[in-house]
């Protein structure tokens, strides 16, 4: 794959099939991996500086020495976005949920993007230029590295700084463990360090006699990997205890690859990850993603979770059916991409694919919330699953009510707006149950005959106890009552 000038940068795309690489003969190229054949050409005004792809593989974003990053379609080279700032962009990053771009400047700035619009989110101001900025596995935090001799962690939506880690010397490099509990920067002072995420707490340190260039963690976040010049050292390291989590992964699938097309499943994801975050939950978003993104994203909960966390997956977009077989008809949730012999819906992840999930994540309490049809078929298909795990854990399934329910709005549907209504309200920890009844109160007073089923899995026959919100202190404030007859139930009461 050949320039016309030097190769500043490359990245690979997440589904491996494309490299793309930046230029000082001012382009960004998309390439085929496997034959090394130009997809799509994307020019600036000066030289390129840095490229990402956001991680579901539709989204090339570059950045620089023209002051601008600009996110492009990947394989046809379209401009989606340009964000501007006020001198050369130096790096770009894309936050894990593909919803936000990261920017870091010369101007001494690192700023969060919206990607679909360009539209500027948050701001972070360091005392010299922007090095390196990356995001948190959990979509929380943005961290980034400056010649001000400092790594900070800013909050990803906001630009509030969180924590500051000071190096002797300019910071080059930074990254992220996949539980989102520490950070490791590579410093000019020769030296890698470790450090609490949200506290900026030292945990261990690395000595090279040369600056550091790249730094990098293990999966289990547990060794560090750092590289100098001359040198190459890793280092196993025990990270203090991290608190209990409480995750939410969020899928809304409005397209299908059979061409079929819903409004409301985005909307819906976005209304309930707004009202998830402030009952601390680490939210990610998936919209309109790819089976593989969904495999992916299971595989890694998997390994990334612990027993003492709470998950909560949430997914609303379109249902069928797979042939019946000898267990019956099967649920599937049809994703983004056009498949062979695909059901009459599209390709999707079935219900088999959920429920081995459900069964072989570590965490104790997990609640699985569906919005579409056909979705009270998962069941028997999660109970037939969860009956081989001998381990007495959680498992709740919360399902909007019939296959031909006209649940479809721009505004979301009526199930996954009264859930997301209901967690916004939420004042006291809940139960699953008391949740379920009051969505179906909510749905009754609006006049929807739909009724959501709500059902444990038995695993091997016992249920250690309904699944639990745990709301934050800072969130049990009680609203005033919008209803000034008082028929309206809080649920503080």
């Amino acid at each position: 794959m050949t320039h016309d000038n030097l190769v500043e940068t490359v990245a690979i795309s997440p589904d491996g099939r494309y490299v793309v690489s930046g230029s000082r003969d001012n382009t960004a190229r998309v390439w085929e991996l496997t034959t090394g054949q130009e997809l799509t050409r994307m020019t600036h005004e000066k030289m390129v500086n840095t490229v990402a792809v956001s991680p579901d593989s539709r989204y090339v974003v570059s950045g620089s020495s023209d002051n601008t990053a600009r996110v492009w379609e990947l394989t046809t080279g379209k401009e989606i976005a340009r964000m501007t700032h006020d001198k050369l962009v130096e790096i770009v990053a894309v936050s894990p949920d593909s919803r936000y771009v990261m920017s870091g400047s010369w101007d001494n700035t690192a700023r969060v993007w919206e990607l679909a619009t360009g539209q500027e989110i948050a701001r972070m101001t360091h005392d010299e230029w922007v090095n390196i900025v990356t995001a948190s596995p959990n979509n929380l935090y943005a961290v980034s590295g400056s010649d001000d001799n400092t790594a900070r962690v800013w909050e990803l939506t906001t630009g509030k700084e969180v924590a500051r880690m000071t190096h002797d010397q300019r910071v080059r490099t930074v990254a992220v463990s996949p539980d989102s509990h520490s950070a490791v920067s590579g410093s000019h002072d020769n030296t890698a360090r470790v450090w609490e995420l949200t506290t900026g707490q030292e945990v261990a340190r690395l000595t090279h006699d040369r600056p550091v260039t790249a730094v990098a963690m293990s999966l289990d976040g547990r060794t560090v990997a750092s590289v100098s010049r001359e040198s190459l050292q890793l280092h196993r390291f025990t990270p203090s205890a991290a608190p209990p989590r409480a995750v939410a992964f969020l899928v809304g699938n409005n397209d299908s690859g059979a061409g079929n097309s819903l409004a409301g499943p985005i909307p819906d994801v976005r209304a309930v990850g707004k009202a998830l975050a402030p009952l601390g939950f680490q939210v990610f978003t998936f919209e309109n993603a790819s089976q593989q993104q969904m495999r992916q994203a299971f595989a890694d909960l998997t390994r990334q979770l612990r027993p003492d966390d709470r998950l909560l997956v949430f997914l609303s977009g379109q249902g069928t059916t797979s042939p019946p077989t000898r267990v019956g008809e099967q649920f599937i949730f049809v994703t983004t991409e056009r498949e062979a012999n695909a059901p009459a819906g599209g390709a999707g992840i079935d219900g088999a694919e959920i429920a081995t999930f459900f069964r072989d994540i570590p965490v104790t309490q997990a609640l699985l919330v569906v919005d579409a049809s056909f979705a009270r078929l998962l069941a028997s298909t999660l109970q037939r699953y969860d009956s081989e795990t001998k381990e007495p854990r959680t498992r709740f399934l919360l399902s909007s009510y019939t296959k031909d329910h006209p649940i479809d709005s721009p505004k979301g549907s009526p199930f996954s707006l009264a859930f997301a209504a209901t967690l916004q309200e939420m004042r006291q920890n809940t139960s699953g149950e008391e949740l379920v009844q009051e969505i179906t109160r909510r749905m009754a007073k609006a006049g929807d005959a739909q009724r959501p089923s709500y059902e444990p899995f038995l695993a091997s026959g016992h249920v250690s106890g309904d699944f639990q919100f745990v709301v934050p202190e800072a969130s049990r404030q009680e609203r005033p009552d919008s209803n000034a007859g008082g028929n309206r139930r809080q649920m503080a009461q």
